[in-house]
């Protein structure tokens, strides 16, 4: 019920803002995971990393998205300089 309700506010404020970009109104009123998997659709071209310490993530075919488990208090398994942009 938990991710359903982020989705929905995730839905909300996209269509509110008519944009996935309208940081930093961001915040914990949208789903990082549907906000990834929306901008991975709309820039197909583009890899997108998405990474929590829990284990649930949205079932997808995209080929450009891909998460990772993993606690970031702990440090993150990637090495520096790896991404352009971080959401």
């Amino acid at each position: 019920m938990e991710i359903s309700r982020l989705e929905m506010s995730h839905l909300l404020v996209k269509y509110l803002w008519k944009s996935n970009f309208s940081s930093p109104i961001h915040d914990k009123l949208t789903n990082e995971r549907t906000w990834l998997l929306d901008m991975a659709k709309m820039y197909p071209k583009a890899t997108f990393i998405g990474i929590d310490i829990s284990p649930i993530f949205p079932k997808t075919n995209l080929s450009n998205v891909t998460f990772f488990v993993t606690n970031v208090l702990n440090g993150l398994p990637f090495e520096n300089n790896t991404f352009d942009f971080v959401f």
